[in-house]
């Protein structure tokens, strides 16, 4: 395991212990300890596992589970905040080429 004394993301040493966790998913026995940087936000384990323990902790089967219903309600969030923002200016443009091409049949 490799103690870390500051964050991976900004350098900071100001690192605050949060929790101690336990993976409930793959049912790894052992607890892991929480971080958080003060400066960044960034949370991490501490110590981490080393290259060599990794594929103790991840193995070849490995998946991160997805919750369908929040994928499909980012989509559509993105979609909804895309339309908004660009749905003006093509409006503007389809008007622009529908007068373009009645000027050009006559």
């Amino acid at each position: 395991m490799n103690q870390l004394n500051k964050c991976d993301l900004c350098r900071s040493t100001n690192l605050e212990f949060v929790d101690v966790v336990h993976d409930y998913n793959i049912g790894f026995k052992g607890n892991f300890n929480l971080y958080k940087c003060e400066n960044c936000g960034l949370m991490f384990l501490n110590p981490q596992p080393s290259v060599e323990e990794c594929p103790k902790y991840y193995t070849y089967d490995y998946y991160q589970k997805i919750d369908e219903y929040a994928s499909i309600q980012k989509i559509v969030k993105i979609s909804h905040f895309l339309c908004k923002k660009f749905m003006p200016k093509i409006q503007v443009f389809s008007r622009f080429f529908s007068r373009f091409l009645n000027m050009s049949e006559e």
